[in-house]
């Protein structure tokens, strides 16, 4: 009886693993569009730019959007690599910005020698419920010394 049933099991989990389901989308990356878009349940789009102006001086900027009429408010932070490394946020160098359906907040500043980022650390709510929170980061910019 021992061996029937252990036979009946050894049957059922291999059934089981040859009819495992995958549910993933078809989503292979192309030259012409290499990029892989992120999904988010209230946000239409987050983002954060740090880049150089004709100026000389640096844009620092981030924001998001919603689809929704919701609350968004938006913490965009420059961060510098430190010596070992890790990137941390610069004394001075925080804005906010807030608005229903979208917010935005960007300064343009001199910067010293060395590697930073923008920050951007979204939140959408409504009624006072936080829904969704967010955070997008630009690409490294290395300042010249």
């Amino acid at each position: 009886m021992k061996k029937v049933l252990s036979l009946v099991l050894s049957v059922l989990c291999l059934c089981s693993f040859a009819t495992t389901s995958v549910f993933a989308e078809n989503n292979t990356s192309t030259k012409e569009d290499p990029y892989i878009e992120a999904r988010y349940s209230d946000f239409s789009m987050v983002f954060a730019t740090l880049h150089l102006k004709d100026s000389g001086f640096y844009e620092i900027s981030g924001g998001a959007a919603s689809y929704k009429d919701i609350l968004i408010e938006v913490t965009v932070t420059l961060e510098a690599c430190g010596y070992d490394g890790v990137y941390r946020p610069v004394d001075g160098f925080e804005w906010n910005g807030s608005g229903y359906a979208s917010a935005l907040t960007y300064a343009t500043r001199d910067l010293p020698g060395g590697s930073y980022r923008t920050h951007t650390h979204a939140k959408c709510s409504s009624n006072g419920t936080v829904l969704e929170t967010v955070d997008a980061y630009s690409d490294v910019v290395f300042v010249p010394y």
